[in-house]
């Protein structure tokens, strides 16, 4: 797979509780959800510099409400318990269910990473619930949350600053 990662120098002007900062780094991510976490490691593992910044007093964002369910075909764990899920079953699941309004390329692709990322994310220690039956589902254990903390310390092993209570007010290309 073909690794390309678009940079740019970028200087962020941030509203922090105590006082305004410079930065300049090669990537800002806006949000410490699970995608900002995931993208900041995967621009780190890619060789960027990257700040994260989090308005929240906390990182998570909807991430820790949700129940940690990640729908996915071709997840190595599936094919460990006996329940393999093809990647191109999902797919078909996913354009069965949006009655054809979705972009089908879109929905192929999506379903070709899933396993992928599901893969990716025990690999940096999210704990799953065990598979016990046929489908795409993976549940993170105790909930989305088990999501976080994995990749907040990922985050941190990459040398990627988790900025809180920061908001960012400008950008500067």
């Amino acid at each position: 797979m073909k690794r390309v990662l678009i940079s740019c120098m970028l200087v962020l002007v941030l509203a922090c509780a105590a006082a305004a900062a410079d930065y300049a780094v090669d990537v800002v991510v806006v949000g410490a959800g699970g995608a900002g976490l995931s993208a900041a490691v995967a621009a780190a593992d890619n060789g960027a510099s990257v700040i994260v910044i989090e308005k929240m007093p906390f990182a998570g964002g909807n991430t820790t409400l949700s129940t940690g369910s990640i729908y996915a075909g071709g997840a190595a764990r599936s094919l460990e318990a006996g329940f393999y899920y093809p990647p191109s079953e999902f797919a078909n699941v996913i354009m069965t269910t949006s009655e054809g309004t979705c972009n089908e390329r879109l929905a192929r692709f999506v379903a070709s990473e899933s396993g992928l990322t599901v893969n990716w994310l025990a690999g940096l220690g999210v704990q799953f619930r065990p598979v016990a039956a046929p489908g795409a589902v993976h549940s993170t254990i105790p909930d989305g949350s088990g999501i976080i903390k994995p990749l907040l310390e990922a985050c941190k092993e990459r040398g990627v600053e988790v900025m809180l209570n920061t908001r960012g007010v400008e950008l500067l290309v």
